[in-house]
């Protein structure tokens, strides 16, 4: 019952992303509006306490990031405005965060990379005496940072391209895992792939007109290749 129950949400979502892609293919006005479409679509299907904005990010240390096209909030975020307009977040009350791009190029993918690392790098406290319940390797990735990703909804480059240049892009700036992108979307496109590098942790999906409905990934602790598992658990 259960799994039929998701089965048609994410039929659902492909359906809504259909649309999305037939109007956006004709819309005169993509680059502006890239990023309202994802927020719009994830507003959609996400609980009510993981609002979605956009803007910055902080830490306890004061820290910033750079400006983000999308952020998801937690339940612990204290209440913001109604986020149409870019807004302050505090890192723990911060799920995930995305960069969104009309075309993926090799300079947006860059740029892309810059803005999700700003995030990667601020720092979650962990309340004293709180408790987390996670596999070891999650809670460097999923508790101490906090899962990013890039959404694209066409791309000029293949998806063996967008894996080397986010691998060479690690090594050059000597990432670590927790600091690394953990997943690219491209909406657009007459294949569905996943490519999964198990020693860099980097995943690219390639939908036919659609991203997965389940965003975030982990590996289990055998190192198979990624496990997605909903966003918020």
């Amino acid at each position: 019952m259960l799994q039929e129950h998701i089965e048609i949400l994410q039929k659902q979502m492909l359906l809504r992303l259909e649309e999305i892609r037939s109007a956006y293919r004709h819309s005169g006005n993509k680059g502006a509006n890239a990023e309202q479409v994802l927020r719009d679509f994830l507003r959609q299907f996400l609980p009510p306490y993981n609002r979605v904005g956009h803007g910055e990010v902080i830490d306890q240390s004061g820290a910033s990031s750079r400006r983000l096209d999308v952020i998801i909030t937690n339940e612990y975020h204290p209440f913001l405005n109604d986020l149409s307009a870019p807004s302050l977040f505090i890192i723990e009350g911060v799920s995930c965060v995305a960069e969104v791009k009309s075309v993926l190029t090799g300079a947006e993918l860059d740029r892309a990379l810059e803005n999700l690392l700003s995030f990667k790098r601020l720092s979650v406290t962990v309340q004293k005496g709180a408790t987390v319940f996670a596999n070891l390797e999650d809670i460097s990735r999923f508790v101490e940072k906090r899962p990013s990703f890039l959404f694209a909804l066409e791309s000029q480059l293949s998806i063996g391209t967008i894996k080397e240049r986010i691998e060479t892009w690690n090594q050059r700036h000597s990432l670590s895992v927790p600091q690394q992108i953990d997943a690219v979307f491209i909406l657009t496109g007459s294949s569905n792939h996943q490519l999964w590098d198990r020693c860099r942790h980097t995943a690219v999906r390639h939908a036919r007109g659609a991203i997965s409905t389940r965003l975030r990934f982990q590996r289990s602790k055998e190192r198979s290749p990624a496990r997605f598992t909903p966003l918020v658990d």
